[in-house]
C-alpha cells in the first residue's frame, strides 16, 4: 500500500471509530487484484493500519478456492490464533 492510501484508510478508520467503539469494530475486507488487498504485502499493511488504530477485529471476504490456495492459505493459516469473542448488546 503507498503513503497516500494508507493516509486515505486511516481518514476513514477514523471515521468509522467516530461512529464505533474500537472493542465493538470489525473490519471486513476481500482479496482483490484491483484493491491494495491483492497481496500478502498488502493485506498486511491493511491490517497493521487498523491494529494501529486499536482494532483486532477482522473477517475476509473470498471464496473458498481462493482460500485453499497459496499464498493465501498460507498467510491465513499463519496469522495468530485468538479465542472467538462476540460483542454483546448494551440494554
Amino acid at each position: 500500500m503507498s503513503p497516500a492510501m494508507l493516509a486515505e484508510l486511516s481518514k476513514a478508520l477514523d471515521t468509522v471509530l467516530a461512529l464505533t467503539p474500537k472493542e465493538k469494530t470489525y473490519i471486513q475486507w476481500i482479496n482483490s487484484p484491483n484493491l491494495p488487498t491483492q497481496d500478502v504485502a498488502g493485506t498486511r499493511a491493511y491490517i497493521a493500519a487498523c491494529q494501529a488504530k486499536g482494532i483486532d477485529n477482522f473477517a475476509v471476504e473470498g471464496s473458498i478456492d481462493l482460500l485453499r490456495k497459496d499464498p493465501w492459505r498460507g498467510f491465513y493459516m499463519s496469522l495468530a490464533k485468538s479465542p472467538s469473542v462476540r460483542p454483546t448488546r448494551q440494554q
